[in-house]
């Protein structure tokens, strides 16, 4: 599929020029999700997958805009993360891709850059105490909802209703991130270095409830074969991918074998700012 030749040469080089600025930075990032089981698996990309993920430690995840804003100069990409002035509705910070474009539909009325996009996601300290694991789940929760100011629609009829209670009775952009910061100031105060586990809790309902680990798992990055680069995949990867996905080795039935992508829009020849009104902010 030619879509798919494209979108692959397209996320390599940017999840090569990614992992060189962390490195340079002394930044620990990892393949996680479908590119973590692509490297293991295919040494490269699974066949039909388009996207690349990677997750970091919040130590490493809260200097990276800073560092990005000192150091690059560049105007090929962007890194972008929510704040007071910067809607993205993400609950995470993404790099994007300048010269493509990349529409989604949740965030086509917004006025950011519209290419290409690697998401990266912090993961955080799991207290031992049952009552702080749930306190802390419940703050990501809300920080969920109010960073991305959406009615949660596939995670369950409680999710659907919790979030949108709480978005009526909380109006405005500016209103919610103020929440959002309260939120996520309170759910990752547990510092990793005291904790035994680790927890991802910007990726939807499901992993706030889930996705937690020894974070032994992510003491070291290996440097792996990827589509004859090297990118880096935690040392534990296959306690992490088991844990996650089950017998992840197995391939999925045919039927399954589908690119995901959400774009309402796409072009990978030419920069989103040429459709600007066009295709996206078409009512500003």
């Amino acid at each position: 599929m030619e879509y798919l030749d494209k979108m692959h040469s397209k996320l390599l080089e940017m999840a090569l020029y990614f992992a060189e600025f962390t490195k340079k930075h002394n930044l620990k990032v990892f393949l996680c999700g479908g590119g973590c089981i692509g490297a293991v698996r295919h040494k490269g990309f699974i066949p039909w997958d388009d996207d690349l993920d990677f997750l970091m430690p919040r130590k490493d995840y809260d200097k990276l805009m800073q560092i990005w804003k000192e150091n690059y100069k560049d105007k090929d990409y962007s890194l972008i993360k929510q704040d007071v002035d910067f809607q993205t509705r993400l609950v995470f910070t993404a790099l994007v891709d300048n010269n493509t474009t990349y529409i989604k539909d949740f965030q086509k009325d917004l006025d950011i850059p519209q290419g290409v996009t690697i998401d990266i996601f912090p993961f955080d300290g799991y207290p031992k105490n049952k009552i702080s694991q749930l306190l802390q789940k419940y703050n990501a929760l809300k920080f969920t909802i109010y960073s991305s100011g959406q009615v949660a629609r596939n995670s369950g009829f409680l999710a659907k209703m919790i979030s949108s209670t709480l978005l009526f009775f909380t109006p405005g952009y500016k209103r919610r991130y103020k929440k959002s910061v309260r939120y996520e100031k309170r759910m990752k105060k547990y510092d990793l270095d005291k904790c035994d586990e680790m927890i991802q809790l910007c990726e939807g309902p499901y992993n706030i409830f889930h996705a937690h680990f020894n974070k032994h798992i992510f003491d070291e990055q290996l440097w792996v074969d990827f589509e004859g680069k090297k990118l880096p995949i935690p040392k534990g990867y296959d306690e992490f991918l088991t844990k996650t996905f089950g017998k992840y080795m197995e391939l999925p039935p045919v039927d399954k074998r589908k690119p995901h992508h959400d774009a309402i829009f796409l072009d990978l020849e030419k920069p989103y700012l040429e459709y600007k009104g066009i295709e996206y902010l078409t009512n500003k």
